[in-house]
């Protein structure tokens, strides 16, 4: 399977929307601070949201699914899968000698890196341009919550990473649009329960400024969760496309 994954690996990384990829990964955040910064700065006004947003709050933004990059990064995905389909590499894979679970092993890993790499790149302006603007982390936010919020998140688009690997090779048609309505079905229904469940207006209050705490509670059971889901529709990716009809 390494000389596919290789050609994969290639066709992904390389290619021109990767290079607009990380533009815009770094275009997005420095907009995104922009809109906050320019009415105070034009208006040579207090900041009002000086001590009310700081870095954390960028942070905690850059793995969202409904989020601008969030929905950016899985359409480019989805085209580069459905560049290897409709350009006739998948039979040709089959003719060499290749098996299914080796295509879709192959396409299933450099999607998940891509997607480990695009996240990171923009999590890392968001820092990045989050200190700038806005003079770091606040004091009571720790190290271990900073770390277990970017692991969870990166665990959170492994999973995406494997749904749209899913839906582009065991279905003919575009993931595109599943894909962005499996993203906000999904953060609609963990949004809404943790407010829901939230004992007090503080938390909610929380939870809309963007807070990273991270118990390792929450760690545990997120960590859980995503690897249930991601193993489950590896498990059922492959399955579903030994029975599909390559053209």
């Amino acid at each position: 399977m390494g000389d596919i994954l290789k050609n994969d690996l290639k066709r992904f990384f390389l290619s021109k929307l990767s290079i607009i990829l990380v533009a815009v990964a770094f275009a997005l955040p420095l907009l995104s601070m922009l809109v906050f910064k320019l009415p105070a700065i034009m208006l040579e006004e207090e900041d009002v949201f000086d001590g009310l947003i700081g870095t954390e709050y960028f942070l905690s933004s850059s793995f969202s699914y409904v989020s601008d990059f969030g929905i950016v990064l899985p359409i480019f995905g989805c085209v580069l899968l459905s560049k290897d389909r409709s350009s006739g590499m998948q039979r040709n894979k089959l003719i060499c000698g290749k098996t299914r679970t080796q295509i879709y092993l192959s396409q299933l890993i450099s999607c998940v890196l891509y997607f480990i790499a695009g996240i990171i790149i923009y999590a890392s302006s968001n820092l990045l341009f989050g200190s700038i603007f806005f003079g770091g982390f606040a004091d009571n936010v720790e190290f271990f919550d900073v770390f277990a919020f970017i692991l969870i998140g990166i665990f959170k688009f492994i999973t995406l990473a494997s749904f749209i690997t899913f839906v582009g090779l065991t279905t003919q048609k575009n993931p595109i649009g599943l894909t962005i309505a499996y993203m906000f079905v999904f953060e609609i229904i963990i949004s809404i329960l943790s407010i829901v469940f939230a004992p007090d207006e503080v938390e909610i209050l929380d939870s809309l400024l963007g807070t990273i705490e991270m118990p390792i509670s929450d760690v545990i059971r997120n960590s859980i969760i995503y690897t249930v889901v991601t193993a489950g529709t590896i498990v059922g990716g492959i399955a579903l496309y030994q029975k599909k009809d390559i053209k």
